[in-house]
């Protein structure tokens, strides 16, 4: 009896692991999916036998189990957040954000392969949200280290790869340098500004 109690609980515990995890997969491919609609060579390296499996788990559980309204309900949120937090951005963190998506757009209709767009994504995420510099300075570090290996084992092709992702992390680093740079220096001057009042951007 305690036997089965226990099997139970096992199974009880993975199946709500794999309703959390789930929606995850499914975001990840849809944006996959998105992406073959410009890019065709992309739906190549994509799993779509997972794919389908996913959504046709999904749908069962959100048949059989009654959390489909909280799910929906945190989809919900997450998108009114979402909006509030573009809202809030000043006129100049608009246009830029508006122009980053418009550069990967255009990445995508030229067909340009998943390691660039990758870098690319990055790239752009690094910028608009001011991630930590030092990131994409270490990976360019890392790479530029492998060069020399790579090409003592005699790998030139890949090793001249390296050495071209190393320049384009390098060059992310330059301008999220920049808007760490600016981050803070607006930061200095709305300290000093009187409470209540923000720095134009």
């Amino acid at each position: 009896m305690l036997k089965k109690f226990k099997n139970r609980e096992v199974v009880k515990h993975f199946l709500h692991d794999l309703e959390m995890i789930i929606p995850y997969i499914l975001f990840f491919y849809f944006i996959f999916w998105l992406l073959t609609i410009f890019n065709h060579q992309i739906g190549i390296l994509v799993n779509w036998f997972l794919f389908y499996g996913s959504a046709l788990i999904f749908i069962l559980f959100v048949i059989f189990r009654k959390r489909e309204k909280s799910i929906v309900k945190k989809v919900l949120n997450y998108l009114k957040n979402l909006l509030q937090k573009l809202k809030s951005l000043s006129w100049s963190e608009r246009i830029i954000l508006l122009l980053s998506v418009l550069i990967f757009a255009w990445a995508v209709y030229l067909q340009t392969s998943l390691l660039n767009l990758l870098v690319l994504f990055y790239g752009i995420v690094s910028f608009n949200l001011v991630l930590d510099s030092r990131i994409a300075a270490g990976l360019a570090l890392f790479l530029l280290i492998c060069c020399p290996c790579l090409l003592i084992f005699k790998n030139g092709p890949l090793a001249e790869q390296f050495a071209v992702f190393s320049y384009y992390f390098l060059v992310i680093t330059a301008f999220t340098g920049f808007r760490e740079c600016r981050k803070e220096c607006l930061k200095d001057v709305e300290e000093k500004l009187p409470t209540g009042e923000k720095c134009l951007d």
